[in-house]
């Protein structure tokens, strides 16, 4: 349940709560500037004298100094008032408003370290649309992430967001993903109310207002009226004329059917190159591309089998567990088809990393985690559990906490692989217990550790 937020005269600013320290920073530091209190804050105002007497000089110095103390307990109060209960045990034995926002940084500035902006893109990359959420919303979750990484190494760019938008969106956004991938220059807030429209477009498609039946009916009966054979309930086909636009290609009511690009009859030239926001290939869009109809095709075929296998009932056990294949554990991926391809995402979210000691390599299916002026093109067959194939294009550097590895790119996989055995040559030893395995370096110290989940070893 989120918190309510701080509020002051001069506006109001979010409870700081860990994810949200970007956000908290920029409301926090514009309030205390409104209170003329920003140098105190950051410890760059000096504490003036307080001196004794009645002379002209000395009640001039006590009154710059009242206003001082005044300016620092009101900075003290907004900086504790705006945090949640478990920020506030770290500053409460502090007052100096200076010391308390360099404390709160060192606790919640997860941008200070390597490990710390990492973990932030790979929350971006992990990060869906939830089910009847709006799409307000959900750029709203993005947006908090690429706010923290502003600025850093791990920057965030606009291409790279709309990329994520385009590529986690659910079905009934393709129509203007299409449209909007056309248009290269647009920026995020015009992405946000393009697709923000269509929703709105989309929700009022689904079921009609009264009043706009009841206008379409009083339009149709007085236009049968007038041929003489509508009659009553005016049901002739001259006499329904709609003045709202709506096109028969999309299905929606944006535009006319004359107007849209997706019209056989009405197809527009393009002067640019169609870019696949799934495998990042040029020449086709995301719903004509080849890897993504393949992981389609592997999905289904999967649910084919698993029909064919309950139709002719094979025992009277528990049915499998559709994520997981457990019975595989053996060749160069000791995963299936089936859970690397076409994994359900609600059960493993992709840009997850999963400890495997089958795997002969390590596999990364997210190419904004490799690190750039690594990636090298290569020509790599990978077999599967179950005698799939599929082949791997790039290879590269990628730096998962402390760890550098070098991986293969396959864009199909919906988890990436740590190899156990990669992670041996390099000295590093892997120890599992109590479903938890941990990886230490060649010193001793632990430097990554991952939980076992339904089967998998989730980092």
């Amino acid at each position: 349940m989120t918190s309510k937020p701080y509020k002051h005269a001069l506006g109001t600013i979010e409870i700081l709560e860990g994810a949200n320290y970007a956000t908290w920073k920029r409301q926090c530091g514009r309030i205390l500037k409104g209170i003329k209190a920003w140098k105190i804050g950051l410890g760059e105002e000096p504490v003036t004298n307080n001196p004794a007497g009645f002379a002209a000089a000395a009640v001039a110095e006590r009154a710059v100094y009242d206003s001082y103390t005044t300016r620092r307990d009101q900075a003290s109060a907004i900086i504790s008032g705006s945090c949640c209960n478990e920020v506030q045990i770290q500053v409460e034995e502090i007052d100096d408003p200076a010391k308390m926002w360099t404390a709160i940084a060192r606790k919640m500035d997860a941008t200070s370290t390597v490990v710390g902006r990492m973990t932030l893109l790979r929350k971006f990359h992990a990060l869906r649309p939830i089910e009847a959420e709006p799409i307000g919303t959900y750029f709203s979750r993005l947006k908090e992430v690429k706010n923290q990484l502003d600025g850093t190494a791990e920057a965030i760019s606009d291409a790279e967001f709309k990329t994520h938008v385009f590529t986690t969106l659910p079905t009934m956004f393709d129509v203007i993903v299409i449209i909007l991938q056309a248009r290269a220059d647009a920026t995020l807030q015009e992405v946000q109310d393009a697709l923000k429209e269509h929703e709105q477009n989309q929700a009022m498609l689904v079921k009609p207002d009264a009043v706009s039946d009841a206008l379409y009916t009083q339009q149709a009966g007085r236009s049968g009226n007038q041929h003489g054979r509508g009659g009553r309930g005016g049901r002739s086909s001259k006499g329904r004329e709609r003045s709202q636009k709506w096109c028969d290609s999309c299905r929606t009511g944006t535009h006319n059917t004359a107007d849209c690009w997706n019209s056989e009859n009405n197809k527009r030239p393009r002067e640019h190159t169609n870019t696949c926001y799934h495998c990042g290939d040029e020449g086709y869009t995301r719903i004509d591309c080849p890897i993504r109809k393949k992981a389609h095709a592997a999905r289904n075929n999967r649910t084919a089998q698993e029909h064919e296998g309950n139709s002719c009932g094979r025992g009277n056990g528990p049915a499998p567990n559709p994520t997981v294949n457990r019975e595989l554990l053996a060749g160069s991926i000791s995963l299936s088809a089936e859970v690397m391809v076409a994994s359900n995402r609600s059960a493993m979210s992709h840009g997850t990393w999963v400890i495997d000691s089958g795997a002969s390599h390590n596999y990364g299916n997210n190419l904004r985690d490799f690190r750039k002026d690594s990636v090298t093109e290569t020509n790599m067959l990978i077999k599967l559990g179950d005698k799939h194939q599929v082949q791997a294009k790039k290879k590269g550097a990628i730096c998962l906490g402390e760890v550098e590895i070098e991986a293969f790119f396959v864009p199909e996989f919906r988890i990436s692989l740590l190899s156990v055995g990669q992670l041996d040559s390099p000295g590093y030893t892997s120890t599992f217990k109590s479903g938890i395995c941990s990886i230490a370096n060649s010193k001793g110290s632990k430097v990554l550790s991952a939980v076992l989940e339904q089967g998998l070893y989730v980092l």
